[in-house]
């Protein structure tokens, strides 16, 4: 991303936020731009979107490419243990957090986010079978499920 030899400098502010405080922040602006994206097609809005959106597709390029976009690392997998769109890693670190600072909301926005990495794994299954409507279906589940979610978070 830099040009050759490129040297970044970074300056920190003389007192850091507490973990806490970077956490509510950091969470907060995700929230955000996933509930009020600058543009429609990031976010939630896009996720309702591509789910209309799914019901036309020709080409098994744009289904592979689905999975593949879900998968760490992003490849076209044989098992989708790792298909869950980083969903599980996020409930992960908002219940571990959640817990350690005995912020309910981001325990229970957590337990959403395990609940749509799961059903992310059902769309990569779905998409490999090139099931429009299940596709559409699970996109919007998960639209409703990760909407929650952030509002949790922003709470």
């Amino acid at each position: 991303m830099s040009k050759k030899n490129t040297i970044r400098a970074f300056i920190l502010p003389e007192k850091l936020p507490s973990e806490l405080e970077a956490a509510r922040k950091g969470f907060n602006l995700r929230a955000e731009k996933m509930l009020n994206p600058p543009v429609s097609m990031l976010g939630i809005p896009a996720m309702r979107k591509l789910s209309r959106e799914i019901l036309n597709w020709k080409n098994d390029k744009c289904f592979n490419h689905l999975v593949i976009y879900a998968t760490i690392p992003p490849h076209l997998p044989e098992t989708f243990e790792n298909s869950n769109g980083m969903r599980l890693w996020k409930a992960e670190v908002l219940n571990e957090l959640g817990e350690k600072y005995e912020m309910k909301n981001w325990i229970k926005a957590s337990e959403l986010f395990n609940e749509s990495g799961k059903l992310i794994i059902d769309i990569c299954r779905s998409a490999m079978n090139r099931d429009r409507k299940a596709i559409s279906d699970l996109i919007l589940e998960v639209a409703a499920i990760e909407e929650e979610a952030y509002r949790l978070i922003k709470t």
